[in-house]
């Protein structure tokens, strides 16, 4: 059973001002999400143990997963560079 993707209004954002290479990249890959939420590759991120991250190319994407629900939240989109920086910044 597949679950639903949503994306956080700050998630959409960003995907919606990437350039249009990156977010193809980025949206078949929330395409793949919503069939297996915990593909391989994913890794639950340290400073927030119900939050998982991929990778696309130079970009990650944070989401957490709710099995009950069957929906795929994803809450930010970004490079690799700052993602982390900004993401722990956002938990306090």
């Amino acid at each position: 059973m597949s679950h639903k993707v949503e994306l956080t209004p700050k998630a959409e954002k960003y995907l919606k001002s990437m350039p249009k290479k990156f977010a193809r990249q980025i949206i078949g890959k929330l395409e793949l999400l919503g069939e297996n939420p915990r593909p391989r590759g994913c890794k639950k991120i340290k400073a927030d143990k119900e939050r998982f991250r991929i990778h696309s190319g130079n970009y990650r994407i944070i989401y957490e997963v709710h099995d009950d629900i069957l929906l795929v939240l994803v809450i930010r989109i970004d490079h690799r560079q700052g993602v982390y920086k900004r993401h722990t910044r956002s938990l306090t």
